[in-house]
């Protein structure tokens, strides 16, 4: 077994021992039977969280009361002959309405005294319930422990397992009509101690078989009737479950469960009911969630209760073709015959694959109720066939585009490389006596023999690419306006695909026409951390194909191929050198004497991996190692000699605003906010390719990552922007014109068309289409093992469910302490086998609960950790000893937040790719906490331990977020869920807990995205009527809005607008062009002089101004505000601390 799976294996089930029990110490143990002692300090109402029983009738303010404030909740028993309120059939889970996501009041609550379980039964010979329990007595014994302050004995809590008969009961009792109800009790032994096994049976009307088909709920329950006005332990019952199984004849008798009956089901529902149709539900928990075998029968004959559920959700991998060698070294030989041949293998394989699954669906086991869905998705599949061996015959015809191909190969090759070095064996700067030098020298990677791992194509990589070079290389193409959508698990390789289709798009435009050397590509993200990271990965494939265009410049052209980064002077400079806010050269400055904030961003060489950024020589002085100030700008340069770009020329980066303009970088990466500015400043409308000196083509490529993120009220301002980019980007030859193509990723999304519909106004094809079961689609499939046949574990879910304790927040500290002191107490053959789990990545669905946590970690978890080394007899090794200290101390704890700084955020991620055991300069980070700031882009390999703070609100975040970790076999994921009792929607995700898991994806929910939504009009629609006349406009337009534009110039913007709303949502139009025009109407009274400016708001009226700021009155309601961000706040409030009260005047 890999060390790591048993590491994580162990981490759970010292999380169970901790949480529900037994655990029993060798200084607190019986000896007759083994069975755990806890001591006088250690009750177990107060030691367990989870699995317990209490009294009938138990409300909370009496547990409070009784036990200060350590116990509650509630799951509450059956009532007698009821059926259960929150019984609801289906096995999906988030079908709570939104409105009950708050905390209910819990005052009247009662603690919980049931468990159960509700299943679809058939009914067989027999039915055989095993019940699980424990109850503590409290009593004394000579020498254990330390004595009271009498001098006596102290009474200890003695465990003792109940010897509890199996429940037989006959078949035949439940099949008469109507409602049946048996309740049996059990004999524990001590008559003061009551247990019951309840079972209430009701005909299910649409069974198949309706005299033997029931619906019937098993619960157990605590009938002891408290004695006093609290709750006693010896009163209560531990470590509770119980099995249900089938006997004899028909023994599989536990049938699917029956799901809710919906609406009428649309073609995506068809599809999802088809993809996991071998997905099943077999039983629903209440108060605890449900287990039954892997099973893919039609019934199994065996469920039971789980308190803390375990699912390991097995990886959806990049099949791999044994035989296809995907090399990117031997397709980057242009004279290789082999190349074309590879291709042609892979597109041969994918037919023959897709033939197999129509075999499949057209025999005579296949379910006849699903027919229409396989046949309709084994279509899609032989278009995206065509479509890749279109691919494959323009390479084998065209020798430009063939020549493109083959230079992508060789850039992709070298990028995987040296984004390598960037990312796991970066080179530091070490100062001694005052000279700086690097920890080790630069080893050029060897192309010719790439590491494992590296320099081969997965096919489902190199399919995505070959399905669109004809929509690159050709305008006309009728696939230049289908949105094509990468749809596939979260680390599975979608950067490089579209990676590798940009490469492509730029050598394709350059050989095209060596001087079309504008931007060539757009790619957009939606998070200032995605954005930042992805940057350093698209920066290693920009510096291999500027080293490929300097060694051909008369093919590829003169002017550097070179990437920008767009996204705001809230990370990155606005301009060159200025006061306020501070440019380029002034931020420079400021790094040389104080080393932050450090606005640069690039803070390593994406070539060879060398340091870039503040290191400090002495006290308050700074070297700037990769910064360099050149003519009062600030150029990239790396520092190492024996790098590429150690030369007069650098590295062809741009992060200033104004050096984006005037370099029009090939490759520009920013943030969909970004977009919000376009019309505040038309410098930027060089960006596609609107000059009047060197005027070129606008962008051939959009790529647009996450693209789940673009929805809701986010969604509706990217739409309503997106028909202004559409506007720009569109290339015109005559009276032809030619969309800019488009692609999006996306792990997690649900009716992907419509959502691109209405940001696009374009089709959506997403790739790989799916198969017969989820899960395989040629290019992708549920592994076992990898290509090498090694093992690879999937991502484990846990989750936790304190029904024993007082508040969320003492489940929080509970299991926090857990899993930090657990990785301590693990023996493991090498240290470095702990460090996947070292770090403990703690998620919050707000700001708030996160802000909670941050006092915990610095107060009570600390504390409870006290706890745990007392009980478990952990001291600190004695001087001199070699015994190694088991204590966890949490000596580094980070926020990975909106509250950072942006400036903060690459510092941040650095510390959180340290390894343990480190080194007290590279300590690894004990705990960050993160909100859904984490949930894309966050790529660090190392990390493998997550919890969860409630059930996120939606599916793809709970997916997107739990997927930062266990990225890498080495360190398989553990992610635990602490659910919140006193939320409903968090309780039926517990009680659904493996139905849900299982089938995760299917319950991702559908986006809603309005972009001509009246709101949305009201809002943005005035900025693209600005945008479109300052970039399309004559000179004198873009400078000042005085005089309107022309009626020509009007009428083809209104006429590109009206003509998208038409497109999207025909409904709005009318309105729509009423509001242009009016618009229109209301530029031409007021004729101001400027369009808007930032700062303190001018004296003469400007026709726009930024939302969220104040008016001047003078301006009498003439101008518009115009939004200078795509969210929904664009005002901010800082607080900050001050020495002292200003005085007046001040």
């Amino acid at each position: 077994m890999n060390e790591s799976v048993h590491v994580r294996s162990e981490i759970v089930e010292f999380l169970r021992r901790e949480l529900i029990g037994p655990d029993p110490r060798p200084e607190y143990k019986q000896f007759n039977n083994g069975e755990e002692i806890l001591r006088p300090q250690d009750p177990p109402r107060l030691r367990y969280s989870a699995g317990v029983l209490f009294p009938k009738g138990v409300r909370m303010e009496q547990a409070e009361t009784a036990t200060e404030d350590e116990l509650t909740d509630d799951t509450g028993e059956i009532p007698e002959g009821d059926e259960p309120e929150d019984i609801t059939p289906g096995g999906g889970a988030g079908e709570v309405d939104a409105s009950t996501e708050h905390e209910v009041n819990r005052a009247n609550e009662y603690l919980p005294s049931a468990i159960g379980l509700t299943a679809l039964v058939r009914f067989p010979e027999a039915i055989k319930i095993t019940v699980q329990a424990s109850h503590y007595e409290k009593k004394s014994a000579s020498g254990l422990g330390k004595p009271g302050r009498d001098g006596k004995d102290q009474e200890h809590y003695w465990r003792k397992q109940l010897t509890l008969e199996p429940v037989e009961l006959n078949g035949q009792m439940f099949t008469q009509s109507g409602k049946t109800i048996r309740e049996v009790p059990l004999v524990t032994g001590n008559p003061d101690l009551k247990l019951a096994l309840h079972v209430y049976s009701r005909p299910y009307v649409k069974a198949v078989n309706p005299k033997q088909d029931r619906i019937i709920t098993f619960t157990l329950i605590n009938r002891t009737v408290m004695s006093g006005n609290s709750p006693k332990d010896t009163e209560c019952f531990f470590q509770c479950a119980f099995t249900v199984e089938g006997l004899g004849k028909n023994r599989m008798c536990f049938l699917e469960y029956p799901e809710r009956e919906g609406l009428k089901e649309d073609e995506e529902e068809q599809s999802l009911k088809l993809l996991y149709r071998h997905r099943k539900t077999y039983a629903v928990g209440h108060g605890c969630a449900a287990w039954w075998p892997e099973d893919e029968n039609e019934a199994v004959n065996q469920i039971r209760t789980d308190t803390l559920p375990a699912y390991e959700i097995r990886p959806i991998m990049p099949r791999e073709i044994p035989s296809l060698e995907l090399s990117m070294l031997q397709l980057s030989d242009i004279n290789n015959p082999e190349s074309i041949q590879t291709c042609r293998r892979l597109a041969d394989e994918y037919l023959n694959w897709i033939e197999l699954q129509h075999k499949t669906a057209k025999g005579p086991d296949f379910p006849s109720e699903h027919l229409d869905a396989a046949l309709r998705h084994i279509d899609i599949c032989r278009k995206c066939h065509s479509r890749i061996t279109d691919g494959i015959e323009l390479l084998s015809n065209d020798p430009i585009s063939m020549q493109a191909f083959a230079w992508m190969n060789e850039a992709m090759l070298q990028q995987q490389l040296h984004y390598d070095l960037t990312a796991n064996h970066r080179r530091l700067w070490v100062v001694k006596s005052g000279m700086m030098k690097l920890d080790r020298a630069y080893l050029e990677p060897d192309i010719s023999n790439p590491p494992k791992g590296k320099g081969r194509w997965r096919p489902f990589q190199l399919a995505f690419i070959l399905m669109n070079l004809s929509a690159i290389r050709d305008r006309r193409s009728p696939d230049r306006s289908v949105v094509d959508l990468i749809w596939f698990p979260t680390g599975g390789g979608k950067t490089e695909a579209y990676l590798g289709l940009a490469a492509f798009t730029i050598f394709m435009r350059r050989l095209s026409n060596p001087n079309d050397a504008g931007t060539t590509i757009l790619m957009r993200y939606t998070l200032r951390l995605l954005t930042t990271q992805q940057f350093q990965r698209a920066a290693s494939l920009i510096c291999a194909s500027e080293i490929i265009r300097e060694r051909y410049p008369d093919r590829i052209g003169e002017t550097p191929i070179s990437i920008g980064l767009w996204v705001g002077g809230d990370v990155t400079p606005n301009k060159h050198s200025n006061t306020d806010p501070p440019g380029a050269v002034q931020a420079h400055n400021k790094l040389l004497t104080d080393g932050k904030p450090n606005p640069f961003v690039m803070l390593t060489c994406p070539w060879c991996g060398a340091e870039m950024g503040p290191v400090a020589i002495n006290r308050g002085a700074f070297r700037t190692p990769g910064y360099r100030k050149h003519q009062n700008r600030i150029l990239f340069r790396c520092e190492d000699r024996d790098c590429h770009f150690s030369g007069p020329c650098g590295l062809p980066m741009h992060v200033v605003d104004e050096a984006i303009y005037e370099g029009r970088p090939t490759l520009l990466i920013g943030t969909v906010d970004k977009f919000a500015m376009l019309p505040w400043n038309a410098a930027a409308r060089r960006l596609f390719g609107l000059d009047d000196e060197t005027p070129v083509s606008p962008p051939d490529l959009i790529i647009q990552d996450e693209l789940h993120l673009i929805s809701g009220a986010l969604g509706s301002m990217v739409g309503i922007y997106e028909t202004t980019i559409d506007a720009l980007c569109r290339h015109r030859s005559g009276e032809e014109e030619f969309p800019v193509k488009i692609v999006a990723s996306t792990a997690t999304i649900c009716q992907a068309p419509q959502q691109i519909m209405s940001l696009y106004a374009s089709e959506a094809f997403l790739f790989p289409p799916q198969g017969l079961l989820a899960g395989d689609s040629f290019f992708a499939e549920e592994a076992d093992v990898d290509a090498e046949g090694e093992p690879v574990p999937g991502r484990l879910y846990v989750g936790v469910f304190g029904s024993a304790l007082s508040s969320h927040v003492t489940a929080q500290i509970r299991v926090i302490s857990a899993l930090l002191q657990a990785v301590k107490c693990i023996p493991v053959s090498s240290q470095s086998t702990l460090n996947p789990y070292w770090t403990l990545m703690a998620y919050f669905n707000s700001l708030r609960e996160l802000g909670h946590a941050a006092t915990l970690i610095r107060a009570d978890i600390r504390e409870y950790l006290n706890a745990v080394w007392d009980r478990l007899n952990i001291r600190k090794p004695a001087a001199g000893s070699s015994d190694p200290d088991l204590r966890r101390f949490i000596n580094k704890d980070l926020e990975l937040t909106s509250r950072i700084q942006s400036s903060e955020i690459t510092d941040v991620l650095q510390q959180l790719f340290n390894s343990y055991p480190g080194t007290p300069d590279s300590w690894p980070v004990d705990i960050c906490l993160a909100t859904n700031m984490i949930q894309v882009g966050l790529d660090v390999s190392r990390l493998g331990l997550m919890t969860v703070t409630g059930q996120p609100k939606t599916s793809s975040e709970y997916i997107q977020a739990t997927s930062r970790v266990g990225r890498d076999k080495k360190g398989p994921g553990l992610v635990v869920n602490v659910y919140n009792t006193s939320k409903p929607r968090d309780r039926s995700h517990y009680e659904h807990f493996r139905s849900y898991h299982q089938s995760i994806y299917r319950w991702v929910e559908p986006t809603s995205v309005t972009p001509f939504a009246v709101p949305v009009r009201e809002r943005a629609l005035f900025p693209q009527l600005i945008t479109l006349s300052r970039y399309w406009g004559n000179k004198n337009i873009r400078s000042t809005p005085k005089p309107a534009p022309r009626d020509e110039l009007f009428q083809r913007i209104r006429g590109v607008i009206i003509d998208r709303i038409q497109k999207v949502d025909a409904g709005e139009a009318g309105m729509a062009d009423d509001m242009l025009n009016e618009l229109m109407d209301s530029w031409k009274r007021i004729l101001p002089s400027l369009y808007g400016k930032f700062g303190p708001p001018p004296e003469e009226t400007p026709l726009i101004y930024p939302s969220g700021t104040e008016p001047r009155a003078a301006w009498s309601n003439r101008s518009k505000p115009a939004p200078t961000s795509m969210r929904n706040v664009d005002a901010t409030c800082d607080a900050e601390v001050i020495d002292q009260f200003p005085q007046t005047g001040d």
